[in-house]
C-alpha cells in the first residue's frame, strides 16, 4: 500500500512539473477545421462544413489559461422532411453561417493535455433553407443571436494545437411563429474538430 501511495505521488509530482505554463506569456493563434452539426429534436442528417478562427491566450497561472477566440461556423441539417397538408414535403436542408466569440478558461493537466469551457456569443449572418434545388433565405425567421456552451479537449504538439469541442445550444433556432411550426424546438447541435498553430507574443 505504501509503495503505491509513493508511486501515486510521485505520478502526481510527474506530472504536475509537466504541466507548467509560464504565468502571463501571451499567445497568438489560429485554428482550421470541420463543423458538423444538426438539428436536436428533429429527424434530419449531420451537415459537414469549414470551421476557422483566431485567437488570443494568456497564463493566469502555471496550468490555467483564458482565451477569447473570434470565429466562423458554417452548420445546419440536411435530409428533413415536413409534413404539408397531410403529404411529405422535402428533403430540406439549412444552411446557418455563425460569427462567434468565444471566452474560455482552460485547465492544463499536463503541459500537453488541457481540457476547458466558457461562454460563445454568436451572430447569424447568413441562413439559407434549399429544397428540390430552390433556395431561400429564412434569417428573419430565426433568431440573430444565439449563446452556446463550448466544452473541449485540446492536445498540444509544440506549437501545433489539436482541438476537439462540442457546442451546446440552450436556445430554439425559431423566431417567428412561421419558423416555430417547422422547425418547433429545434436547436443547433454542433461538434468542432481543428487544427491550429500558436506563437508566443510575450
Amino acid at each position: 500500500m505504501k509503495k503505491l501511495l509513493l508511486t501515486l505521488v510521485l505520478a502526481l509530482s510527474c506530472l504536475s512539473s509537466m504541466a507548467q505554463h509560464e504565468a502571463w506569456d501571451i499567445y497568438v493563434g489560429g485554428k482550421a477545421g470541420a463543423a458538423m452539426s444538426n438539428f436536436t429534436y428533429r429527424e434530419c442528417d449531420f451537415m459537414f462544413g469549414p470551421y476557422g478562427g483566431l485567437y488570443v491566450q494568456t497564463c493566469v497561472v502555471d496550468n490555467l489559461a483564458i482565451a477569447v477566440e473570434v470565429s466562423l461556423t458554417h452548420s445546419g441539417a440536411r435530409n428533413i422532411w415536413e409534413t404539408q397538408e397531410g403529404a411529405y414535403a422535402g428533403p430540406y436542408e439549412y444552411r446557418l453561417d455563425y460569427i462567434n466569440t468565444s471566452y474560455l478558461l482552460k485547465w492544463y493537466f499536463t503541459k500537453s493535455l488541457g481540457v476547458y469551457t466558457g461562454l460563445e456569443f454568436c451572430r447569424l449572418f447568413n441562413a439559407k433553407c434549399e429544397v428540390e434545388g430552390i433556395s431561400e433565405n429564412i434569417r428573419s425567421e430565426l433568431r440573430k443571436g444565439e449563446l452556446s456552451i463550448p466544452v473541449g479537449l485540446e492536445l498540444q504538439l509544440g506549437n501545433f494545437t489539436v482541438d476537439g469541442r462540442y457546442h451546446f445550444s440552450p436556445r430554439n433556432l425559431a423566431r417567428t411563429d412561421k419558423a416555430y411550426g417547422i422547425l418547433g424546438d429545434a436547436r443547433r447541435n454542433c461538434i468542432t474538430l481543428t487544427l491550429g498553430y500558436k506563437i508566443l507574443m510575450f
